[in-house]
C-alpha cells in the first residue's frame, strides 16, 4: 500500500504491480538487445544494383559516420531480405570489417570509386574478429542477409547506386 497526497491508504491491484514489473523486464532486454530500434534516427536511402540479373533494390541504413561504421549491424537478430546497411567511407582504401557482436550472417559486397562491385565476402561468420578485408580500394560496402549474392547471382563488376530517402 502506499499514501496518497491526503495520506489515506489506497491499495493497488496486484495485477497493476505485475505490469510494471513485466513493462521493467521489457525494457531491460530491449536495452540490452538493441536490435533494428537503435537505428531509427539514422539515414536511410536505397541501394540499386544492376548486372545481368534483374536489377534489385535494398532498404538501407547508411554508416557514414565514424561511431555509425563502428556500431554496424552489432547486435541485431533479424535482417529482411531486402535490407542492409551500406558503410559510407570518406575516401577509397582496404577497407576491413569483422562481425564483432554481429548475431546475423552476412554476405558483405564492397565497392569501388567507380560503383563497381570488387569483391563479396560471403556468409561471414557470426561473432567473429577474423579480418575480412576488400581486395582493392572500396569506398563503400554494403551488408546484406547472408546468401543474398549467390541467391540474385550478384557478382564482381556489378553496378551498385544509391539514393537517400
Amino acid at each position: 500500500m502506499i499514501r496518497n497526497a491526503s495520506m489515506q491508504r489506497v491499495k493497488i491491484p496486484v495485477w497493476t504491480s505485475f505490469l510494471a514489473l513485466l513493462a521493467l523486464l521489457v525494457h531491460s532486454v530491449a536495452s540490452a538487445n538493441p536490435d533494428q530500434s537503435l537505428f531509427e534516427k539514422w539515414p536511410t536511402g536505397e541501394v540499386t544494383i544492376r548486372g545481368a540479373h534483374p536489377t534489385l533494390r535494398f532498404k538501407v541504413w547508411v554508416a557514414a559516420t565514424d561511431d555509425h561504421r563502428e556500431q554496424g549491424l552489432m547486435y541485431v537478430q533479424h535482417l529482411d531480405p531486402d535490407q542492409g546497411m551500406l558503410f559510407v567511407f570518406p575516401s577509397p582504401d582496404i577497407q576491413t570489417f569483422w562481425m564483432k557482436n554481429t548475431y546475423v550472417s552476412l554476405d558483405l559486397i564492397f565497392i569501388g570509386q567507380d560503383h563497381k562491385i570488387i569483391n563479396i565476402a560471403e556468409r561471414a561468420e557470426t561473432l567473429s574478429l577474423k579480418p575480412i578485408p576488400s581486395t582493392g580500394p572500396a569506398i563503400q560496402v554494403l551488408e546484406l542477409l547472408a546468401g543474398t549474392s549467390s541467391r540474385l547471382h550478384i557478382v564482381k563488376g556489378d553496378t551498385v547506386s544509391f539514393g537517400s530517402r
